[in-house]
C-alpha cells in the first residue's frame, strides 16, 4: 500500500515523492529478502501497472520502464544474495569506481597522488 499512499499525500506545488523515496522497490526488496521468488516476480511485473490503473502514476511509458528496472533489480539483488559475499564485493566495487571517476588521482582530481 505504501506506493499507492505516496500518489496521495499532498505535497506543495510539483514536488514528486515517488521519484525522491522509490516506494515501488520496498516490497520486491522485502520479498527478496524473505525468498519469496514468485512473490518477488508477480511484485516486479504487477506493481507498476497495479499502481498506474489505481493512481494513474507514472504514466504507461514509465510503467513499463518501471516494470523492467524493477526485474533488473530483484533479479541482480537475487544473484548477489545466492553468494555470501558477494553484495560486499559488489559495493566495494561501486565504490572503488566511483572515487576513481570523480576524484582521480594526482593534483588534477584531488585524489592522493602516487609516490
Amino acid at each position: 500500500m505504501f506506493p499507492f499512499v505516496i500518489h496521495v499525500i499532498p505535497v506543495p506545488r510539483d514536488a514528486q515523492l515517488g521519484p525522491r523515496l522509490l516506494p515501488m522497490f520496498y516490497a520486491p526488496l522485502l520479498a527478496a529478502l524473505l525468498g519469496r521468488s514468485r512473490s518477488v516476480m508477480t511484485l516486479a511485473l504487477a506493481a507498476p501497472w497495479l499502481n498506474w490503473a489505481l493512481t494513474s502514476h507514472p504514466a504507461p511509458l514509465g510503467a513499463a520502464v518501471m516494470m523492467v528496472e524493477l526485474l533488473a533489480f530483484v533479479l541482480v539483488f537475487r544473484l548477489l544474495m545466492a553468494e555470501i559475499g558477494a553484495p560486499g564485493i559488489a559495493i566495494l566495487v561501486l565504490i572503488n569506481w566511483l572515487v576513481l571517476r570523480y576524484h582521480p588521482p594526482g593534483p588534477e582530481g584531488g585524489g592522493p597522488v602516487s609516490a
